[in-house]
């Protein structure tokens, strides 16, 4: 990628686009080695020919809806094939009823060879007549409303009125009965007209972004009309979201948990990515080596801004592990990334560990980040609010740290954000600066070895020697505050 591409590219709400997938091989690119799982739910679809509803849970952002897309070509690839339907429920949230987009996405799915569309008339006419039933209206109230005020009608009347209310009532749910009969009975023919040995497979995405009451319909609509034998439903939730909006329809005293248990019969939770890979798709993908590696910024300072990209690229792959950062996220840090470097000269100094962390808690904890940046923070509530956030393993076992970025590397981390954040050399709790391993600092710690601590401190004491290196040198880069660099 070019730089001037890249330029082109990049604004405010850059974001990584839709992953292609390869026709051939749609795991070709499997960046979070996702295929066995895909390989294992394949298996478990095998058994379930008759039907059945599978729940695939994983968090917001970490990467289901490329996941199921890639799933879906790899079933339509297997031999005999899988029949597959994709609906992002998300997307059609503004109708009132999710019927007519579950019947219109079946309309794809045909015989092979075959030009007949009556089958699918059928199954819409079915349909039809099912919405209409559906929506008749409750008839005339028993209680009117006379010279302003709420009063009964005569004993008669009431009397009258509840029994024909009734039985239109009775009317209604027989013709509603009838409908839903005939519906599954086309629906029936529908899937066996498509002859498959497998079962057809309906993908349904993003259910849990969706209102609640549209949501709610969906796992109605799915229970009521659509269980018949040989249709398979995989829905990717974010199950904890889900149930949130079940409790925002039916209200928090509802056991939204053993709600959903009725109309899944399976659940399967998608492991939780490795990052590693990922990061480094990013940095190739945003073209961050254009700034880490380029030939001038390496020719200025060699020693300095030797292997910074190495450093870069462990520190996101260590503090995103132990943050359980979504995919999502980590994205949002890259674009940032991306385009704060632009306003970095070849010359300036970066700390490259320090600013991921930076562009980190600008994405991740903002108003933290805003602290920061204008200084609204003494440097015992600004200690006391990292350690807030960080897990304990992540600053643990600092004697025993191996690899390129870990425990102890952190802890320098944290150094340097506290030096440049006072821009001056810090100093011990007798108020002189600290050049000696067994003075003591001005602030406490919890989770972070004060020892440890304190050693980083020297060493990059020792390297800022009371120069000048604020932290807004950082901030204002990553808060686009500076002029870009050509």
């Amino acid at each position: 990628m070019q730089q001037n591409d890249l330029s082109a590219k990049l604004a405010l709400n850059a974001r990584l686009g839709d992953i292609e997938i390869d026709d051939d091989d749609p795991f070709k690119e499997d960046l979070l080695k996702r295929k066995p799982y895909a390989e294992i739910l394949t298996k478990v679809l095998s058994i379930y020919t008759h039907g059945a509803v599978i729940a695939l849970n994983g968090k917001w952002g970490t990467g289901k809806t490329t996941f199921v897309k890639k799933w879906q070509k790899m079933l339509e690839k297997e031999t005999p094939k899988f029949n597959t339907v994709y609906f992002n429920a998300w997307q059609a949230d503004y109708l009132d009823d999710p019927l007519v987009p579950l019947i219109a996405n079946l309309q794809d799915v045909r015989k092979i060879d075959s030009n007949d569309n009556s089958k699918f008339e059928n199954l819409m006419k079915a349909g039809a007549k099912l919405a209409i039933a559906g929506a008749v209206g409750f008839g005339k109230a028993v209680i009117k409303k006379v010279g302003g005020e709420l009063v009964l009608e005569t004993l008669s009347s009431v009397a009258d009125e509840c029994g024909n209310l009734f039985k239109k009532k009775v009317d209604e749910f027989s013709t509603q009965t009838k409908s839903m009969e005939q519906f599954k009975t086309e629906l029936t023919e529908y899937v066996n007209w498509i002859g498959s040995e497998n079962a057809l497979v309906y993908f349904i995405d993003e259910l849990d972004r969706c209102n609640p009451t549209y949501a709610v319909r969906v796992l109605e609509r799915v229970k009521h009309l659509f269980e018949i034998p040989g249709i398979v439903f995989i829905l990717s939730i974010d199950k904890d979201q889900l149930e949130n909006s079940i409790k925002g329809y039916f209200g928090s005293v509802i056991d939204a948990e053993e709600y959903l248990r009725r109309f899944i019969d399976i659940s399967y939770n998608l492991p939780q990515p490795e990052l590693k890979d990922f990061c480094g798709h990013l940095y190739d993908y945003y073209n961050l080596m254009s700034f880490f590696e380029h030939t001038k910024r390496i020719e200025i300072n060699n020693q300095s801004f030797k292997n910074e990209n190495v450093l870069f690229l462990s520190a996101a792959e260590y503090i995103c592990t132990f943050k359980q950062i979504t995919l999502r996220q980590l994205d949002r840090i890259f674009a940032l990334t991306a385009i704060a470097l632009k306003e970095f000269g070849p010359n300036h100094y970066l700390f490259p560990d320090l600013f991921f962390f930076l562009v980190y808690l600008k994405v991740c904890f903002p108003v933290f980040f805003e602290n920061i940046s204008y200084k609204k923070l003494s440097i015992q509530e600004l200690m006391e609010e990292i350690e807030r956030i960080i897990p304990s393993q992540m600053v643990s076992d600092v004697h025993h740290a191996s690899g390129n970025y870990n425990a102890r590397s952190f802890i320098y981390t944290v150094a340097e954000l506290l030096v440049t954040y006072t821009n001056k050399e810090l100093k011990t709790d007798k108020g002189l600066v600290i050049k000696d391993p067994e003075e003591h600092l001005s602030f406490k710690t919890t989770k972070i070895d004060g020892k440890q601590l304190l050693h980083s401190i020297m060493r990059f004491n020792n390297y800022f020697q009371g120069g000048d290196c604020p932290i807004e040198h950082l901030t204002n880069k990553i808060n686009l505050l500076d002029n870009f660099m050509n």
